[in-house]
């Protein structure tokens, strides 16, 4: 019955569904309507969003291979390498003072890629037609909406303009935000607001981001952080967790589906109990920060999900793979340590932990998978998909990142070993040097 009901679910009710879509999106447009925000300013937004960051993200996954080697998770690399190169392209513009080269290279590239796509074996629009006949496509963007809505109703009406409002007593951290965003335009590296001369050494990849599409559309960071930011993140973010479920799962649409839902519903195994005040039973609050704390837990999950897509991917080849691909993998976990840095911690104990697991010879690589703190372990781990074993210890052996790491080692087990310390060396490595690169700018 439970099977029957979720298939009816899935593939069922398209009209319902879209009618529903709709609803939720009138709502949420009323919503920051009547709390100060313009509709012309949400579409420049997401305008720039596509130009700026999505566009050239998908350029650079395809210049580098990572598309070719990846081609089911093209949508999480773009959103990947597309940040990285705005935040960094943007640090270079404002350092040196050439804010045309933020204003025109990305939207270059963009173009250049949709040349590219000219060349692409499959039509983009029958893709397009591909993943829209998936009928989870449309029950993710359903809850999409449903996430949207309540990051309005949760954020944009809490933190309405004063002027639309008449009173209202503003959240502390959300104005926090919006001033180090604002401080990235005024120089570069950025004070902290709260003290005079003092360096912004918090994780900021968020207010970065915000900054320079502030910058290059026009709209102030206050409008997009209060009304805009929530839907563009919450996007990114359903959209790499169903990428995860596809690789956790080996391609299980419907496992990915109820993975990408129980992220937001069930929260931590608090089942419906979370969803009165989105606190759970053991007091966490993973869905209702992830839903109003965009710039910090909601990034770092997408970048999270991110990480562990590329390890994976990696472990089942053996970890035999292109120095352009491990820079790439180092470079999703850079990200991981500006958006939020305890994530950055706890994901390299993870990977330490997984990398050092005693008894780890006794199981396999070829199922993949990485017990970390996300609920793919705890909702659905099976003894099958979460196991560690080199199956070809040749290839191993010649892959340029392992012979790197450990080439004195000759044994499979030794190897695999050295190959754990070299990656957590190299992870807490790249920790430590975001940290102090923090604190120097």
């Amino acid at each position: 019955m439970p099977r029957k009901l979720f298939f009816r679910l899935k593939d069922g009710f398209p009209r319902v569904k879209l009618c529903f879509c709709v609803l939720c999106v009138l709502t949420y447009l009323a919503l920051i309507r009547v709390s100060g925000a313009k509709l012309w300013g949400l579409f420049v937004f997401f305008l720039c969003a596509a130009v700026y960051l999505y566009l050239p993200g998908r350029f650079w996954a395809r210049v580098t291979g990572m598309e070719k080697v990846l081609p089911e998770f093209a949508v999480p690399l773009g959103v990947l390498l597309g940040t990285g190169f705005l935040a960094v392209l943007y640090c270079v513009s404002m350092r040196l003072g050439v804010l045309w080269l933020l204003r025109a290279l990305p939207p270059v590239l963009g173009l250049l890629w949709l040349v590219l796509l000219r060349g692409a074996p499959q039509s983009p629009w029958k893709a397009a037609r591909a993943v829209y006949a998936d009928g989870g496509f449309l029950s993710r963007v359903t809850l999409w909406c449903v996430l949207s809505v309540l990051f309005a109703l949760m954020v944009s009406v809490k933190n309405a303009h004063p002027a639309a409002a008449g009173e209202i007593v503003l959240t502390q951290d959300v104005m926090w935000n919006i001033g180090n965003a604002n401080s990235f335009a005024l120089g570069f590296p950025p004070q902290d607001i709260r003290f005079s001369m003092v360096r912004f050494s918090y994780h900021y990849l968020t207010e970065l981001v915000f900054g320079a599409l502030s910058i290059v559309s026009g709209i102030a960071c206050y409008d997009i952080y209060v009304f805009y930011a929530g839907p563009l993140v919450l996007a990114a973010l359903l959209c790499c967790l169903y990428a995860l479920g596809i690789c956790f799962y080996r391609g299980h649409r419907n496992k990915a589906l109820l993975f990408t839902f129980a992220m937001f519903l069930f929260n931590c195994a608090s089942l419906w109990t979370a969803l009165t005040n989105g606190t759970g039973s053991f007091g966490n609050t993973n869905m209702m920060h992830l839903i109003t704390n965009v710039n910090a837990q909601g990034t770092a999950a997408v970048f999270v999900s991110v990480f562990v897509i590329l390890f994976t991917e990696m472990a089942r080849r053996c970890f035999d793979v292109s120095w352009m691909y491990l820079t790439v993998f180092l470079g999703s976990f850079a990200l991981v340590c500006f958006a939020k840095g305890p994530a950055a911690a706890i994901v390299v104990c993870s990977f330490a932990v997984t990398m050092l697991e005693p008894g780890i010879d006794r199981v396999g690589w070829s199922s993949g998978g990485f017990p970390g703190g996300l609920p793919c372990d705890f909702f659905f781990r099976d003894k099958h998909q979460c196991s560690f074993r080199i199956q070809d210890v040749g290839s191993f052996r010649t892959a340029p990142v392992a012979a790197c790491m450990d080439g004195r080692q000759r044994s499979g087990r030794c190897g695999m070993h050295g190959a754990g310390s070299g990656f957590a060396c190299i992870l807490y490595a790249a920790f430590s040097i975001s940290t102090v690169f923090k604190r120097a700018l």
